[in-house]
């Protein structure tokens, strides 16, 4: 791969991993809130900012533990914005990208934005449920 190439793929962002639910529908959240779903992970992702792209990268390396512990939920505010309003709406967070919320029995638990989203505090919160 040529120095080009990987600049290419560096700048269209990293791929997301086959870990992550694709939430589709306002049901779809809506069953992520829900107190019995256990703890969920839903993370707000925009692939044209660049600090997504470490957030993604540093939780995405410890995806497998996460999942082990909680439901972990994909959101790409540009595409799915009515679904990304919704998560602010329920959550009582107001949105920003990245953004991770991790809920309890169907509330906000922890949450952080921008570089504040990192796997292990994630991890940490995760061990305190």
């Amino acid at each position: 791969m040529s120095f080009f190439d990987k600049f290419k793929s560096f700048t269209a962002g990293p791929s997301v991993s086959d870990l992550w639910n694709h939430p589709q529908t306002e049901d779809d959240i809506r069953a992520i809130f829900e107190p019995g779903a256990g703890p969920q992970l839903i993370y707000k992702h925009s692939f044209a900012c660049h600090i997504c792209t470490y957030s993604l990268m540093d939780l995405e390396k410890q995806l497998g533990t996460i999942k082990e512990k909680a439901g972990a939920h994909f959101i790409d505010v540009r595409a799915q914005r009515p679904l990304s309003n919704l998560v602010a709406e329920l959550s009582g967070i107001q949105h920003q990208s990245p953004q991770a919320i991790l809920l309890h029995k169907g509330e906000a638990f922890w949450h952080d934005s921008h570089s504040g989203i990192r796997s292990a505090v994630l991890l940490e919160a995760l061990g305190e449920l």
